[in-house]
């Protein structure tokens, strides 16, 4: 979709969170399909740069609300792209409403053809959490030209083999599951194997083809992921947690192998630094030290202050 073509309505507006500006904007995706973008806007409206952020898998947008909030504070305007299956998605998934990597593809396809025309810039900077941080790099695989920088948070590859044996397992486990509560569900259960949540056949079958090559594909999209990725050479920032049994150093490297021409930096944050347990999740919900490391490398690929 183009974007001239692309239209939003505004839902919900707010002015009063502590100086940030929330909307909820529906985009008109395909088959009719709207898509939902939370947007955090400084109230001044100075905006210094702008943040399209991926969820991570069975995590709604406003999980990152508060790591949103805190970016605003320095005049980032953040927006959260809604999963299809959760959130204020009108989709849930069952035998009959089912997508993969191709269509979360075509909804940041849409979000950020709007995204550029509200800020009129021609690139833009994407943010993902962990199957985020991978969708991210797949959008970058096919337009390359539209991204300027990347963050990717908690991002690793599932590779089997990337694991200690124990983990590696599990992952194989999984793998084996997955087409099985397809066919018996027609969803995927996560909440009965304790990964993610209600998830569509389809996504889980794109997600699964990771755990045994570490290579991105999606049904649908006959494309080169993994070759176009090479043609990136903007910035790459890693941002890894000292205790995320999710996103290890190892597999984490795995994913930043794949860019091969991109500027590269690595920032792990430790418990330490954060107060708390620095794991997969936490940094979103007390943010003020993630924000602040993500705000300084924006600002200094931006050369502000």
């Amino acid at each position: 979709m183009n974007a001239s073509m692309t239209t939003s309505s505004v839902e919900t507006s707010t002015s009063s969170i502590d100086g940030q500006k929330w909307q909820l904007h529906r985009l008109d995706g395909d088959s009719g399909y709207q898509i939902p973008v939370e947007a955090f806007l400084p109230l001044q409206n100075d905006v210094k740069a702008s943040l399209l952020l991926l969820p991570a898998m069975g995590m709604a947008a406003r999980y990152y609300r508060p790591f949103a909030e805190q970016l605003t504070k320095h005049n980032i305007a953040v927006y959260l792209l809604e999963q299809r299956g959760h959130g204020h998605s009108s989709m849930r998934p069952d035998r009959k409403c089912d997508y993969g990597f191709k269509e979360y593809l075509a909804d940041i396809e849409v979000a950020t053809s709007w995204l550029m025309q509200q800020h009129g810039d021609n690139q833009l900077n994407l943010m993902g959490h962990s199957l985020g941080g991978h969708l991210a790099s797949c959008f970058t695989a096919l337009h390359p030209e539209k991204v300027d920088k990347i963050i990717l948070s908690g991002c690793a590859s599932p590779y089997h083999r990337a694991f200690d044996r124990k983990t590696g397992l599990l992952l194989q486990g999984l793998y084996h599951s997955i087409p099985l509560m397809n066919k018996l569900l027609g969803f995927y259960h996560g909440e009965f194997t304790g990964f993610a949540g209600k998830e569509s056949q389809q996504l889980m079958l794109d997600w699964r083809n990771l755990v045994k090559t570490n290579t991105y594909k999606a049904k649908g999209v006959d494309k080169d992921f993994e070759h176009q990725l090479k043609n990136f050479s903007g910035d790459v920032l890693s941002l890894q947690f000292s205790e995320d049994i999710y996103a290890p150093p190892i597999p984490s490297q795995l994913v930043l192998d794949k860019y091969t021409n991109a500027s590269i930096e690595k920032i792990t944050l430790t418990s330490d630094d954060l107060g708390f347990s620095a794991d997969h999740f936490r940094w979103a919900r007390k943010p003020e030290v993630s924000a602040s490391a993500v705000k300084n490398w924006l600002m200094k690929k931006e050369n502000l202050s």
